[in-house]
């Protein structure tokens, strides 16, 4: 049961983590794309 409850958990933790890093390697490509286009 703990152990069931621990995977859990982490799969939530590990998701939310991926979830993040997507968000910010997303903002970092906008803010790319938008430097490319000002300097173009």
């Amino acid at each position: 049961m703990s152990i069931a409850w621990k995977s859990i958990a982490w799969q939530k933790i590990v998701t939310q983590n991926v979830a993040i890093c997507l968000e910010i390697r997303s903002h970092v490509a906008c803010d790319a794309n938008r430097d490319y286009r000002t300097e173009v």
